[in-house]
């Protein structure tokens, strides 16, 4: 079927819009690495949802484009709604899913905003957007830190993002190293180059004075996927030394008397006894669990001494599982593995080294987003949104369609495609 014919205005038109929903996106990027901006940025989403879903309705299109992520992310958001009903709270369980698939949608937008862009231009706005949110976020909790007496001898000042504390800090920082570092690969002058490892030099900082060591587990965790997939064994050993020399250094000076704080293991066995409550329970509703989100776990287990200590799961991986049950955690265990995956594979096949550093970044992301999920819950609220925005980035880079096909989607005429 041939595709109509617009006029030079509705031409012009599109290409407004979809140069608008671009440069949203790269804005929505930078704001969701603020925490206090996470009410304003999701007025702003929901605002460009709805004229994208308009103006894909007026060009004959759905808003929702398949991606290789369809199944899995569907069934788990899908398992996840069956199991409200069996909720411990359904009404809070169901507000706690809106916010799940509200995630959802901010990964299926930035799918249909990176791929009505005639070029990859705007995979570099939200680089670059990444570099000023992870910048400005590491910046102000370094000086924070600073400010406040904070001492590489203890954690009893701990640095923290902006408006919030050193567990979104440090989760920021794992999500945003292997992204900057790919955006030092991306960016075309030297200056910027050069920026971008000043950047990630300013996030290592801030991810250590945060003082969260499932943050550090993260970025370990990356390191050493980071070797791996690269193919270059000494870079891999490399990565277990400077661990392993690391670990034995930070074991020798709480030895000495610095970091006892950081390195005593409470936090780690609260951690492990609420999670050994969450397995015995888990035996017991093993298909729908007691109801999706960190409240529930709190109202079930009130009043227990495990509970006193770790205040609640601290796990995403316990939060989906023992909330709606095994298939949920398959699911999204699932989910996750098929990103990596997919991010993974395409590497090898991009001859561009720009388009290979993002996939690669991305897939290194997601490995320490998943670590520092294991030890608490951190795929909420802006959080969440930036690892979508940034997974979507990754799969425009490896997407199987070349630039001709997707320009062949533009009419012929449109100022997008002169453009290109």
């Amino acid at each position: 079927m041939a595709a109509p014919v617009l006029t030079h205005a509705e031409l012009l038109w599109r290409h407004r819009v979809w140069t608008a929903q671009g440069i949203g996106l790269a804005v929505l990027t930078f704001l969701n690495f603020i925490p206090p901006a996470h009410g304003p940025a999701r007025y702003l989403f929901f605002s460009l949802l709805l004229i994208a879903a308009a103006a894909r309705w007026k060009e004959g299109a759905s808003l929702w484009i398949r991606t290789p992520l369809d199944l899995p992310l569907l069934l788990f958001l899908g398992w996840i709604l069956l199991s409200i009903p069996f909720s411990i709270d359904p009404a809070y369980s169901f507000r706690e899913w809106r916010k799940l698939a509200g995630q959802a949608l901010v990964f299926y937008w930035a799918v249909a905003v990176f791929r009505a862009q005639p070029d990859h231009r705007l995979v570099r706005h939200v680089m670059i957007a990444v570099l000023l949110g992870t910048v400005t976020s590491a910046g102000y909790a370094i000086v924070e830190f600073i400010l406040q007496g904070g001492t590489w001898r203890d954690r009893h000042v701990r640095a923290g993002a902006p408006g919030s504390d050193y567990n979104w800090l440090s989760t920021y920082m794992v999500m945003a190293i292997p992204m900057v570092l790919a955006a030092a690969v991306v960016v075309r002058t030297r200056w910027m180059k050069g920026l971008s490892l000043v950047v990630a030099v300013v996030a290592l900082a801030a991810e250590v004075v945060a003082y969260t060591r499932a943050g550090w587990a993260g970025l370990a965790a990356e390191g050493l996927a980071g070797g791996w997939l690269s193919g270059r064994r000494w870079l891999l050993a490399g990565v277990i030394l400077a661990l392993t020399a690391i670990g034995f250094g930070f074991v020798l000076a709480s030895d000495r008397g610095f970091q006892r704080s950081t390195a005593d293991p409470w936090t780690l066995e609260a951690r492990v006894a609420v999670w050994k409550l969450a397995a015995e329970d888990l035996v017991h509703h093993p298909l729908v669990g007691i109801g999706y989100g960190n409240s529930n776990f709190v109202k079930r287990y009130a009043g227990r001494p495990e509970l006193e200590k770790a205040y609640g799961p601290h796990s995403t991986f316990v939060v989906v599982g023992l909330g709606s049950g095994v298939p949920a955690l398959a699911f999204f265990a699932w989910l996750l593995i098929r990103i990596f995956l997919i991010l993974t594979r395409a590497v090898g096949a991009l001859s561009d080294g720009a388009s290979r550093a993002i996939p690669f970044g991305a897939a290194l992301m997601v490995v320490g987003f998943a670590v520092r999920n294991v030890f608490d819950y951190m795929f909420i609220g802006s959080l969440a949104n930036l690892f979508w925005i940034l997974v979507a980035t990754g799969l425009f880079c490896v997407s199987d369609q070349d630039r001709a096909e997707r320009l062949a989607s533009i009419p012929q005429d449109s100022p997008a495609t002169v453009r290109a």
